[in-house]
């Protein structure tokens, strides 16, 4: 139950990034109905307005028209399409965002984590600073690697790389309100006498929007295969909840119900919510390139006092 507990405070905060990761935008126009627009030129000779009936009166000239740029990740109110998602665009809001980032993006991110630990008689405190890359070679085509540094008690590289691919397999589905990303995620680990290899997760997230400012994920660490001796198979059901806010803020809640034994001998048990976690993470979109956050992780909600992960971080796009 230990180990099974500490394992889990290090899923739930992937869970949490992941579940940050992904949602679409809202465009504000400035002005209103009845307000005359007009636009000039370098030239000075083009302009377009409207007259006091309403009817639209354009002359021509050879100067060229200027066009505010779009601010990327400004607090727009008109939902534009996840599809149409960029590098130069992309949003501020979780809302706003595909779950699996635009084509030639590089997301670089960073956390330092705070492990509390109490339980059975056993204490310890540790804290390290994981680090993280991902990249879009091709559209919906997104790969990543992580890794990890010990700072107390020990300074220390954790000897583990993880590596995922996702997929996105659906985007804007059910009247647009509903995306699909499938991924797959394993642990390489180089410590003396361990196995390398000893299996992988699947993911099929899925993210459901109840409105333009809320929306529910499943799905992400939906299945884990252990292939290591003793082999285990089982099935995971993660929920989460997303509130933005504002355009920039956002929080969102994890839980797992439920956690089914399929096969094997590493799975002692079945759990149907006599181990309830729950994690909490808040994030601050600051441009179309930068996100803050903070996570506040239970492992089990009954131990809540005696089992928690604290951690802080950063994303960065370019």
């Amino acid at each position: 139950m230990l180990n099974r507990l500490i394992r889990f405070s290090l899923v739930s905060a992937f869970a949490l990034a992941i579940a940050g990761h992904g949602v679409a935008i809202a465009d504000s126009h400035e002005g209103g109905d009845d307000k005359t627009e007009e636009k000039t030129t370098e030239g000075g000779d083009d302009a377009e307005k409207k007259d006091g009936d309403g009817e639209e009166k354009k002359e021509d000239g050879g100067g060229e028209e200027k066009k505010a740029d779009d601010d990327a990740g400004s607090d727009d109110a008109s939902a534009t399409s996840r599809k149409s998602v960029t590098k130069e665009n992309y949003p501020t809001s979780l809302t706003g965002r595909p779950l699996v980032n635009p084509k030639g993006m590089i997301e670089l991110g960073g956390a330092i984590s705070h492990v509390r630990l109490s339980v059975a008689g056993i204490s310890a405190d540790a804290t390290g600073l994981g680090v993280s890359a991902s990249y879009v070679p091709a559209d919906k085509i997104q790969v990543g690697l992580s890794t990890g540094l010990g700072i107390d008690p020990d300074v220390e590289w954790s000897e583990s790389l993880g590596l995922s691919a996702w997929y996105s397999v659906m985007e804007e589905g059910m009247a647009g309100k509903l995306d699909v990303a499938a991924g797959v995620s394993t642990g390489l680990n180089f410590q003396d006498g361990a196995d390398v290899f000893s299996g992988f997760t699947v993911h099929g997230l899925t993210r459901y929007h109840l409105g333009p400012k809320m929306f529910v994920t499943a799905g992400s660490n939906l299945l884990e295969v252990q292939t290591a001796d003793p082999s285990a198979l089982s099935l995971n059901i993660d929920l989460g909840f997303t509130y933005q806010a504002t355009p920039k803020i956002a929080a969102t809640l994890t839980t797992r119900p439920a956690h089914i034994k399929l096969s094997g001998d590493a799975n002692a048990t079945t759990t149907y919510g006599d181990v309830i976690p729950l994690g909490i993470m808040g994030t601050m979109g600051m441009s179309a390139k930068l996100d803050v956050y903070a996570m506040l992780s239970f492992p089990s909600l009954e131990d809540a006092g005696d089992l928690m992960t604290i951690a802080v971080g950063a994303r960065f796009r370019m």
